[in-house]
């Protein structure tokens, strides 16, 4: 159960609040979530098409109906970013710091228009997959995998400040 202001706003098991979060208080509020602000560009059946401020389009799943040129933020998990070699993924980024955690990394990466985002990789022994501060890297993700929700603190900027981002940067 998550409560805001004694009020319940979703029910459920913990892994089902954390993976289909009902609004925008309950993602950020259940674990580490990067909120990127854009505004709804299209819609394609269940998705919503989301235009970020750097010109990105990206395809989100919507929790509630949405309307053509509404401000809204899309929630990406940090575990649910692919890390890999520039350009060849949705977003491209410089690393400004990794905590390096054994079986896993945390990235702090800056977008270009969109601020610093938070990814979670796994580090496998002798793979060399860690990426440096100051290396550009691209970022990718599963379709249908960010979520968008109404946000009416989004001024279109997409300068939504990306608090998770922050603890390791």
């Amino acid at each position: 159960c998550v409560m805001n202001g004694g009020r319940i706003v979703q029910l459920g098991q913990p892994s089902e609040i954390y993976d289909e979060p009902a609004d925008l208080f309950v993602a950020d509020f259940v674990g580490k979530t990067n909120l990127l602000s854009g505004k709804v560009a299209g819609h394609s059946g269940n998705l919503v098409e989301v235009a970020l401020a750097d010109g990105t389009v990206i395809a989100a799943r919507k929790r509630t109906s949405l309307r053509q040129d509404e401000a809204v933020a899309v929630s990406l998990r940090p575990e649910s970013l692919s890390l890999g070699a520039p350009g060849s993924g949705r977003l491209n980024g410089i690393v400004r710091n990794r905590i390096f955690l054994g079986s896993t990394a945390e990235y702090a990466i800056e977008v270009r228009g969109i601020g610093t985002l938070l990814a979670k990789a796994d580090h496998l022994i002798g793979s060399g997959n860690l990426f440096k501060p100051g290396e550009p890297v691209a970022i990718g993700f599963t379709a249908g995998t960010p979520l968008a929700f109404p946000d009416p603190k989004n001024n279109g900027t997409n300068q939504r400040e990306n608090k998770h981002a922050e603890i390791i940067s």
